[in-house]
């Protein structure tokens, strides 16, 4: 009797996810030596599953860019304006006397509330002999506005002036200034304004609330109507751009003071005012300078 040797397992390949022996496939020779009067497999080239071949499917080419869709850009950008400006208004309050301004002959200003102190002064200039004195009282505001001859609204409007604080009084709640629309002499509507408590500038008025724009204004403590203290002046620049609504704020010591903060604003809105509203503690105000850019 002839003796028969174990049976081998066969081995196990994975062919298009199914297990199946090695000999059932053709692609592979059985792994044991041919016995003596048996006849070898033939070899048979390997074919591969359809389902790998390039016709069933197709690999995109790295340059093949007909499907692709560019990505949106994170970047906002702005129209580049290339404007002319001319003054649309320049106030240094040196043709006015000392005391109300509302009051002053051939005035251009309009007290519409009155507070402590809307006074022509000679405290704290910053330029030449006189300027503006604002603060109020606790329960009574002083704003006193100058309407501002624009015809329509420019596509971008520059305000500079320089802002003198007196910390004298313990709050440290200065003047606010800003554009507004005056339908009537008495009745304003401020669209926006910046205004400063202790060191901090802040925006409001169609800026969704008041917002920190900068928290280092210098300020001196007078009181400066009485001779005392050493003035603080500060350099204020806004550009409203009414054609990107994007308003640029200027702040510092100099007439080159450094950018401080971007806001967007609606640059829908309709002005034809310049006001500045009185804080509790004095606020000076000089060389006022608004430009209109078309």
């Amino acid at each position: 009797m002839t003796s028969r040797r174990p049976a081998t397992p066969l081995p196990l390949i994975m062919l298009a996810g199914i297990m199946i022996p090695a000999l059932a496939c053709s692609v592979f020779q059985p792994s044991n030596p041919t016995s003596e009067g048996s006849t070898p497999l033939p070899e048979v080239s390997p074919t591969p599953h359809p389902a790998l071949t390039e016709s069933a499917l197709p690999l995109p080419s790295p340059t093949d860019t007909k499907e692709s869709t560019p990505l949106p850009s994170a970047t906002k950008t702005f129209a580049v304006l290339d404007l002319t400006f001319s003054p649309l208004f320049a106030e240094d309050f040196e043709d006015y006397p000392l005391g109300v301004l509302g009051d002053a002959p051939n005035t251009l200003w309009i007290r519409k509330e009155i507070g402590r102190v809307g006074n022509v002064t000679k405290y704290w200039v910053h330029s030449g002999s006189h300027n503006l004195q604002v603060n109020s009282f606790v329960y009574n505001t002083e704003i006193d506005y100058v309407p501002l001859d624009l015809d329509e609204k420019p596509a971008q409007l520059n305000l500079s002036l320089w802002y003198t604080p007196d910390g004298y009084f313990i709050y440290t709640d200065f003047a606010e200034f800003g554009l507004g629309y005056v339908q009537f002499k008495f009745q304003m509507d401020e669209k926006f304004g910046i205004f400063v408590e202790g060191h901090d500038v802040l925006i409001s008025k169609g800026i969704s609330g008041d917002e920190l724009l900068f928290n280092e204004l210098e300020f001196g403590r007078g009181p400066a109507d009485m001779g005392q203290g050493t003035p603080k002046h500060n350099y204020f620049r806004l550009e409203c751009d009414f054609v990107n609504n994007v308003l640029r704020v200027y702040i510092g010591t100099g007439a080159d003071a450094p950018l401080r903060a971007t806001r967007s604003f609606d640059g829908r809105q309709e002005i034809n005012a310049f006001y500045i509203k009185g804080g509790l503690n004095p606020t000076y105000f000089d060389d006022i300078l608004i430009e209109a850019g078309n």
